[in-house]
Parts: C-alpha cells; structure tokens; sequence
C-alpha cells in the first residue's frame, strides 16, 4: 500500500499531459458530450458538457458538486440554463468513472485521487479542452459551487478567466476548522463530537495520521479521507475571493447545520472592510444546508430562481 501511494504522489507532481477522447451522444433537450482525459498516471478525467445548440454559440456554466460522492447538476438548474442557451459542465470527481459504480465511492482511487486541488487541476484540463474543440463557445464563462465545492469554484476563479461566480451554502469567510467550531458553539454535533476540545484532538489526529487513505468524519454518500480533510480544513480563500473583480453571487440558508451562515456573514465584513462591491449575498431565514424549512420543505426552486434573476441582470 505504502508503494503505491508514494509512486501515486510522485506521478501527481508532474505536469498533466494529456491524451484525448471525446464521445458525442445526444438527448431529446439538450447535446451531452462526454469527455474523457488521460492523465500520466493512468486515470482519466471525466467530464459531460450539456450544450442546448451546438450549433449556436453558448456560455458555459461549470458546476462544482458538494461532498457527496456523485451530485449531478439539477433538473432545476439545468432546465434553466438550457433555456437560456447556457451550456452546464460538470467535472466528475477524480478517481470515479461515470456513470458513478457505487463501489467506487470507498474505493483506494477515490480516496487517493480526490482532493480539492486535484478538483480544480481537473477542470482547468476540461476546460481547455472544451475552448480548443468546441468553437461556438463564447469563452463566457460561470463558475458554480455548492458546498465543498464552493472551495473548488473559488480556487478556479484565480486560474481561468470567468465572468461570475456562484456560491452555494458556503461562503468560505471562514476555514472549514473554524466553520466546525462555530457549529458546535451553536449547540450542533460536528463529527460526532459536541465539545469543541475533543473536535480539536480528532482534527490533529486527521493531520498526524500515516494513513492518507483513512477515512475520518465520514456518510456512506460522501466518503472523505484524511489527505481529503488535511488539504481543506485549514484553508483560507477569502483573499482569493477578494482578488475577484467580476460579481458573485452567495445564497445561503439560515438554519444550516453543516455550513454555518456565520462564514457568509465574516466574508461580507472583510467585502465591506476592503469597499468591495462586487458581491451580493441572499439570505433564507427558514432553509438548512439542503434548502428545506423546519417542516422539510424544499425551497430549491426558489433558490434557483432567485440567482437566475441575478444572473439576468450581470451576463
């Protein structure tokens, strides 16, 4: 195991080269073309663009899931941006194949290969790619997050030029290790633990451990190692977020328990503190993390339609 993972992290300092494949299918509503890009190490780099026209000339709409092992752009989002002839991309996480084989969510490839960094290398590539073959795109470019990968969108945004960014339920005001603590401050259970003093001790543990492949912290849907939490409890992007001169747009619910909305509010200081006015932040006072109400409600279309309409007035 210890060879495999060090002839792993060898190969990953390398430059990515490339090989090409690209397999066109269609549907009824939309063109879905599958990408799929040959790292050196082996694996490949998936990847499906949904372009409503290839034949017109469209934006591209990147699309960062959360933790969960596989999260496709939804029928909500989609349906609306295909309208609008605004292609979606969603870049599969690394060390899955698609469609998704559930055994592969706990797999050693998985655990190895998926890190946020790695997430972000990954979609440059698939966008390269896509400027170089697909020539109706228009290079305008909007970049997604929900969750974890409102982390993966915000790290794209200093690597590729892009005109909005979208941040779903997490604003990254705050290290995900501070964002734990807040959690528990407000009464919620974070990893088990309750106590912020023993969350402490599993956090270093996370940092000391031998084991990359190890999971910590973990649900069934979304598996996350001790090379995954290492890389992204302790980050701090919000001089990234800072450095961004086109407008982004943060919702975020009240009532979340996974991502406190006490991050999107120390991000809005440190906006106001530097005379950002780039952003705009929408809050719901009734919605947690999953966009539903104290009865269990959904309100995602809601949501949906309330970042359209920002949407309309900044391409």
């Amino acid at each position: 195991m210890g060879t495999i993972l060090s002839n792993y992290y060898q190969k990953t300092k390398m430059k990515h080269l490339i090989f090409l494949l690209i397999l066109i299918t269609s549907s009824v509503w939309a063109k879905n073309s599958r990408i799929e890009l040959n790292r050196m190490d082996g694996t490949k780099i998936i990847a499906v663009l949904s372009v409503p026209d290839p034949s017109k000339i469209f934006s591209v709409f990147i699309h960062f899931q959360g933790s969960s092992c596989m999260d496709p752009v939804s029928e909500e989002l989609s349906a609306e941006l295909l309208a609008k002839n605004i292609a979606t991309l969603i870049v599969q996480k690394p060390g899955l194949s698609y469609p998704l084989k559930e055994s592969e969510c706990a797999g050693e490839k998985y655990l190895t290969q998926n890190n946020i960094f790695n997430r972000v290398k990954d979609a440059e590539e698939v966008l390269k790619f896509v400027l170089k073959k697909f020539g109706h795109w228009n290079k305008q470019l909007y970049i997604f997050g929900r969750s974890e990968g409102t982390v993966v969108a915000t790290l794209l945004s200093q690597k590729v030029k892009a005109n909005l960014l979208i941040l779903f339920a997490g604003a990254n005001g705050m290290t995900m290790e501070e964002e734990m603590y807040t959690l528990i401050k407000k009464g919620e259970k974070v990893c088990g633990e309750k106590d912020k003093e023993k969350l402490k001790l599993q956090i270093e543990r996370v940092f000391n451990k031998s084991v990359p492949t190890d999971l910590w912290c973990s649900g069934s849907s979304s598996p996350n190692s001790n090379q995954w939490w290492s890389k992204i409890l302790r980050l701090d992007v919000t001089g990234e977020l800072l450095k961004v001169s086109y407008p982004i747009y943060i919702a975020h619910g009240r009532l979340d328990d996974m991502v406190p909305v006490e991050s999107s509010y120390e991000l809005v200081k440190d906006f106001e503190r530097y005379g950002k006015k780039n952003f705009t932040f929408k809050e719901y006072p009734e919605l947690n993390h999953k966009w539903r109400d104290p009865k269990g409600v959904k309100h995602y279309e809601e949501v949906i339609f309330d970042m359209n309409e920002w949407m309309k007035k900044n391409i």
